[in-house]
């Protein structure tokens, strides 16, 4: 009995904390909304170069989350404005959304089902040349 109330404790102590360094979800319509809602919204496209050929949502930065210079480029980032993170389905979004809020951003946003999501359902998108 001893042993499981540390463990209880340990378990609740770390919940919030990682709780709290999630992003916010949002859906394609949500980031419609936010973006007439804000002056400045940041769009972070985390996808690769290939992947780009797909198109982009337009005024999206594009940093390859598989660069070897992802963090420091994405930490250049305004850290005041909202920032709000897609990939191709969503599992890389979410990874550099985590990392921008372990390092201090507090207005990050993990587009719900990333490009194809948001391709899918008829949304705006813009091809690069």
């Amino acid at each position: 009995m001893k042993f499981y109330i540390p463990l209880l404790l340990l378990f609740y102590a770390v919940i919030p904390v990682s709780y709290a360094q999630q992003a916010k979800i949002i859906t394609a319509s949500d980031l419609i909304k936010l973006q007439h809602k804000e002056q400045k919204v940041q769009i972070l496209d985390v996808r690769t170069l290939p992947e780009l050929e797909a198109g982009i949502i337009k005024g999206s930065i594009n940093i390859d989350f598989f660069k070897e210079d992802f963090s420091k480029k994405v930490l250049k980032l305004n850290p005041t404005l909202p920032v709000v993170v897609y990939c191709a389905s969503g599992g890389r979004s979410a990874k550099a959304a985590e990392f921008l809020k372990l390092n201090g951003y507090s207005n990050v946003y993990d587009l719900q089902g990333g490009f194809m999501n948001w391709k899918k359902n008829g949304n705006p998108i813009v091809y690069i040349k």
